[in-house]
């Protein structure tokens, strides 16, 4: 795996014990640099759209909100046969290495695209869909774009285009995951080795998330031109945050659906589609709508448009059913009334519980949020998946077929119990052998003419128990800054949102309490966040080691207006 371990961005030094559970020294590879500064990564991101500060915190740090910190949520882990007690989230959604470094493989069985190799250029998410476009011979599907991967392509005019485009995101699957699941995706790392593997792969905005990054690859927009800025963010003509392309209430109708019309640039999914009378299957399945949508695009909405299959896990059950929204899409027949469940019990077997992690309660119900972050779901979606692409006939004459999958379940379980536990090491495995069934019959189906694209949304963040990194609390640090900044009492907050790397502020209140952004931006740049329980659960063991009790968390704060 020389390709993998030469380009890896977290190295394990050496794990330390301390009180029975695994520490870890964090440490960077200095064999490779980050492609991107996070500065300039701000300047790509900065729009109208964006927050008005932008934040990096420290290496090995992240923010979660106050919820994150309740103990009913957290859960153990177990990293190299030692269990971490339970413990609040990991997260992702910033400008440092391991949130940004992401595989961009193209596999082309047949060498018609593609020239396999190891290259060392600067690829983004935002290069596939135009890249994808060149080969489908038809524009780019934004005015602003990423580039043409022109180096990797065979630039003779292909006789023919593949019946069948793949894509592959890979949840939360950034290198980092790779990196600290050695021997658990072989199929994956197959195709970085006989593919083209660009090995500077990286996400170019913040925030480093789901949303955003599904966006980008869909797309090849920046999310200034796309509209998405983030998983959640502030909605400015409402004053109200919003999840952006998730599921929101409809006031009229009291009713949850996605919402498709806040997605501002049109996908590569509509483009072709439209380019080609609607004939191409469009087929996009990922357990969360803010994924599917992203890659599946407007679906009817679209000018010109026809109901597309995009599908994601119903938010209103509990027992892992799929569902879609209706006028925009359609349900593939082999979606409907499918439950989670069964493969959950084929799981854990008799004993209930996967891990020592108890899936189904004493009553015989579903914990469907627990369940969602194991093989099950993983195993569920991917034959739900080949059963659709079996049913629409996927590749199997001359219109080139989209489809696009993400696979929610690593980064369901990257969250819960963090990308170097065990638990998740099950789930890349399970991922890397259902997507080897899923190729086996595209293979089948396209008679050997399709292509495959392997990336990621984002990585993600390391586990503060293991390597000492701080936990902040978003919703306390922006009520903290209202307290000291926002004296006007009239129910209007200065600081409306922070999420992961941005703080989105009210200027007119800041006017009149007389604050500028500069005094925002200081308050920040010394903000110290404290080594202790909740906020890190060995918190105690690592001020044994010399970690500091309360230390500086940013290592950057940016003004907006000043890149």
């Amino acid at each position: 795996m020389s390709y993998l371990t030469s380009r890896i961005l977290l190295s394990f030094v050496g794990f330390l014990a301390v009180s029975g559970a695994p520490t870890a020294v964090l440490a960077k590879d200095t064999k490779v640099k980050t492609a991107l500064t996070p500065r300039e990564i701000f300047r790509k991101t900065a729009s109208q759209l964006s927050g008005d500060i932008f934040l990096l915190p420290k290496y090995g740090n992240y923010m979660l909100s106050t919820g994150d910190f309740n103990p009913k949520a957290w859960q153990s882990s177990t990293v190299h046969g030692k269990v971490i007690p339970p413990h609040p989230k990991s997260m992702h959604g910033i400008a440092q290495d391991y949130d940004l470094r992401i595989p961009i493989v193209f596999y082309d069985p047949q060498g018609q695209w593609f020239k396999p190799g190891q290259y060392d250029q600067l690829a983004v998410q935002q290069d596939i869909a135009p890249t994808l476009a060149s080969i489908l011979d038809v524009p780019a599907p934004a005015k602003k774009t990423g580039r043409v991967l022109a180096e990797s392509m065979v630039h003779e005019k292909s006789p023919r285009k593949p019946t069948a485009i793949v894509i592959f995101v890979q949840d939360q699957g950034g290198r980092q995951y790779y990196a600290a699941q050695p021997g658990r995706a072989q199929f994956y790392e197959s195709m970085m080795a006989k593919g083209v593997n660009y090995r500077n792969g990286s996400v170019a905005h913040v925030d480093v998330e789901t949303s955003v990054g599904h966006a980008a690859v869909g797309t090849g927009a920046w999310p200034g031109e796309h509209g998405v800025t983030g998983n959640n963010f502030w909605h400015a003509g409402i004053w109200r945050q919003l999840a952006a392309l998730g599921i929101q209430t409809d006031p009229t109708e009291g009713s949850k659906k996605a919402n498709p019309s806040f997605f501002f640039t049109p996908a590569l999914s509509d483009v072709w589609s439209v380019s080609r009378k609607n004939k191409p299957v469009i087929l996009s399945v990922a357990p969360a709508p803010r994924a599917s949508i992203s890659m599946g695009g407007h679906g009817a909405l679209f000018n010109g448009g026809v109901k597309t299959y995009v599908t994601w896990l119903d938010d209103n059950s509990d027992d892992g059913f799929w569902t879609t929204e209706e006028p925009n899409y359609q349900l593939p027949e082999a979606f409907k009334n499918k439950p989670l469940l069964p493969y959950v019990k084929d799981l854990v077997g008799a004993g209930g519980s996967w891990h020592g992690h108890q899936l189904i309660a004493a009553d015989g119900k579903l914990n469907a949020s627990l369940a969602e972050a194991t093989p099950a779901l993983v195993r569920q979606q991917s034959a739900l998946t080949r059963a659709a692409i079996t049913d629409l006939k996927i590749g199997s004459d001359d219109e080139t077929d989209l489809v696009w999958i993400n696979t929610k379940s690593t980064d369901y379980c990257g969250h819960a119990f963090g990308f170097e536990s065990e638990e998740c090491g099950d789930v890349l495995a399970a991922a890397d052998d259902e997507a080897k069934k899923t190729i086996d019959l595209v293979s089948q189906q396209t008679g050997g003419n399709y292509l495959v694209v392997l990336t990621a949304d984002h990585g993600a963040g390391p586990m503060p128990e293991l390597y000492g990194g701080y936990r902040l609390d978003s919703t306390k640090l922006r009520a903290e800054m209202n307290a000291r900044f926002d004296k006007k009492t009239n129910n209007i907050d200065l600081v409306q949102l922070i999420t992961s790397s941005q703080v989105y502020v009210n200027h007119g209140e800041m006017a009149v309490n007389g604050v500028q952004m500069k005094d925002l931006v200081r308050f920040l740049k010394d903000y110290k966040a404290k080594m202790e329980s909740p906020y890190n659960v060995l918190a105690d063991q690592w001020i044994k080691k010399g970690k500091q009790r309360e230390a500086v968390f940013f290592e950057d704060v940016v003004d907006k207006d000043l890149l």
